[in-house]
Order: C-alpha cells, then sequence, then structure tokens
C-alpha cells in the first residue's frame, strides 16, 4: 500500500505493517466533521490528502481555530495520549481521503510497537509546536498576516496550487463552523 501521509510513510515496514490490516480509507467531503467536543473518539484519521481544521470554542464567544491538519498529520492525538473524548471539534475545510483505524486497533498496535508510539508522540511534539505558533502569530500579528499564515498552512498540506476556500470560510474574527 502507497501511502501520503508523512507519519504512515515514515513507519519502518514492520511497524506499517501492524496498521495496514486494519486502515480503512474513507472519503472526508468539505465540513465533515471528524471528531467533537467531549464526545468518544472512535477513529483516529492519518490524513491522505485534504486539510481540516480543529477548533476550541468557548460557551459565549464560538470556535476558534487552532490547528490545521493536513497530510502530515493525524485527527486524533487525544486517542494517542490514551484520552477516550475529545477536548477539540475537527471539520474538513477542503475534501479528501484519510486512513482510519479504530481507537483499539491503533492502541494494541502502539503496545506492540515502540517504534509507531514514537512516531505517533513525535507528531503529537509537532503539533504543540504548530499550536504555540498559531497562539503567538494570532497575539502578535493583525488580520492580513495571519490570513497570510493560513493559506501558506493550508497549501502546504494541499497536493496542488489550488486552495479551496471560500469567503465563506474566511469569516473575520473566528473560522465559520
Amino acid at each position: 500500500m502507497i501511502v501520503k501521509n508523512r507519519i504512515l510513510a515514515g513507519l519502518d515496514q514492520a511497524s506499517f505493517g501492524q496498521l495496514a490490516p486494519y486502515l480503512d480509507l474513507v472519503h472526508l467531503p468539505r465540513r465533515a466533521i471528524l471528531q467533537d467536543h467531549s464526545c468518544p473518539i472512535e477513529h483516529v484519521y492519518f490524513v491522505e490528502s485534504g486539510v481540516a481544521s480543529l477548533y476550541a470554542r468557548t460557551r459565549t464567544d464560538g470556535p476558534v481555530e487552532i490547528a490545521v491538519v493536513g497530510r502530515f498529520g493525524l485527527v486524533g492525538v487525544s486517542a494517542v495520549l490514551r484520552s477516550t473524548r475529545s477536548p477539540h471539534r475537527c471539520l474538513m475545510q477542503a475534501p479528501g481521503q484519510a486512513l482510519r483505524i479504530s481507537v483499539s486497533d491503533l492502541r494494541n498496535a502502539m503496545d506492540s510497537s515502540p517504534t509507531l508510539r514514537q512516531q505517533l508522540l513525535r507528531y503529537v511534539n509537532a503539533l504543540l509546536a504548530q499550536n504555540s505558533q498559531a497562539a503567538l502569530c494570532n497575539g502578535r500579528h493583525d488580520l492580513d498576516k495571519r490570513l497570510c499564515r493560513w493559506l501558506l498552512l493550508a497549501a502546504d498540506r494541499l497536493d496542488g496550487p489550488i486552495i479551496p476556500v471560500t469567503h465563506d470560510m474566511l469569516e473575520i474574527g473566528r473560522a465559520h463552523v
């Protein structure tokens, strides 16, 4: 199986072999919800194409995008860290595909393969660094610079030169969910 996801592509053959039988290719339309606030996490998604956004929220102010996930990452970090529920909503911003695995199958593979566990934890570290950079940029830069940053992140995660963004998606002040 040839994969585009960088986490899976970076695994050695034995570690990938632990996961391969349990990976299902799923198509993800725009606005598909991959996980939701405080809901049980059933699957982890290794994004092959498209762009997903993670959102944090408050009850009064609504959602704010905190991370952008593409073929370099996965959706379901909480499950990798052994949590049963997600603190965030994840929504597809640009349609694509992912290799989906149940949380129980992923955890069994992580228990059997220290290499897989280490690769997944490296991604968690990279996501934390991305979140820190986003918080810094959101606090220090004006709207135009934040938009440029988002467009660059989206372009980096897509396979072609077209970023399928609408005005609706670029609602000023927060992401449209």
